[in-house]
């Protein structure tokens, strides 16, 4: 589909591998910001739930951005109360 719509190649790949970020071959930043995002979102059930991701642990996801678990609440600081407060 994205293919079809002519996305741009980095979005394609964020599409592919939002899941799976260590699959990416392209992109890999952006493709772990968005698995990021997309873990913590679910920690404060946000979002649709189509598909439970499996996390055994974000250790490598984080090591890929160059961030430790005490760099979260301020990720979590930084994000706009409206998404948080989407799903009450």
């Amino acid at each position: 589909l994205a293919k079809k719509w002519q996305f741009s190649s980095a979005l394609s790949q964020v599409i592919r591998h939002h899941h799976h970020p260590e699959k990416t071959e392209d992109n890999k930043d952006l493709v772990y910001i968005v698995y990021l995002a997309d873990l913590l979102m679910e920690k404060f059930h946000t979002g649709n739930d189509l598909e439970k991701m499996q996390v055994q642990s974000i250790g490598h996801v984080l090591e890929h951005l160059g961030l430790t678990l005490a760099d979260i609440p301020e990720i979590i600081d930084a994000t706009p109360l409206n998404v948080m407060k989407n799903n009450e």
